[in-house]
């Protein structure tokens, strides 16, 4: 696809590499084209389960997918506290597109403001110590715009544990 200066979105802005006017060439591969999201989003997480033999998942009335693998201890986290997350973001297909592993644990005050909707409702369901694979829907995710390297109508898997929690009480 071939994208004059007019029209590629940057017109005259000198963007990156890509100096002010310039006509951008880009080649695209159509991956996956469907008219109806939700249903090829069902397939797509039907399949996922299949494939990791996860039978029995927990789903909230969201669609938000729960697969605990240690149920950690004291309460559930609630408003007002502030839980220190280890977490790795991928795609259904495996692809690695976020990881504070190796790093530090990220710190999450509740009600999770500024976050995924589906972060803040993933850890209102577990404790201290608590492990689970959570699938989002792409409503949970980022939509259907998508964001930076996620794509629009993407579903997200995340790897999170909760290290610690520090209580608002």
């Amino acid at each position: 696809m071939i994208m004059p200066s007019s029209i590629n979105g940057y017109g005259g802005l000198e963007y990156g590499l890509s100096p002010a006017y310039s006509t951008h060439i880009w080649t695209i591969h159509l991956i996956h084209a469907f008219n109806d999201p939700e249903s090829f989003e069902n397939e797509q997480i039907s399949q996922y389960l299949t494939e990791h033999g996860i039978t029995d998942p927990f789903i909230t009335a969201s669609g938000l997918y729960y697969i605990e693998s240690l149920a950690g201890e004291g309460d559930l986290i609630k408003d007002g506290d502030v839980a220190k997350v280890w977490y790795t973001g991928s795609f259904l297909d495996g692809r690695v597109f976020a990881s504070n592993a190796g790093e530090q644990s990220m710190s999450v005050t509740l009600p999770a403001i500024g976050y995924i909707p589906g972060w803040g409702e993933a850890i209102k369901l577990m404790r201290k110590g608590a492990k689970a694979k959570v699938i989002m829907p792409y409503d949970l995710a980022y939509g259907e715009s998508g964001k930076e390297i996620i794509p629009p109508y993407m579903t997200l898997v995340y790897d999170m544990e909760i290290e610690n929690v520090d209580t608002g009480n």
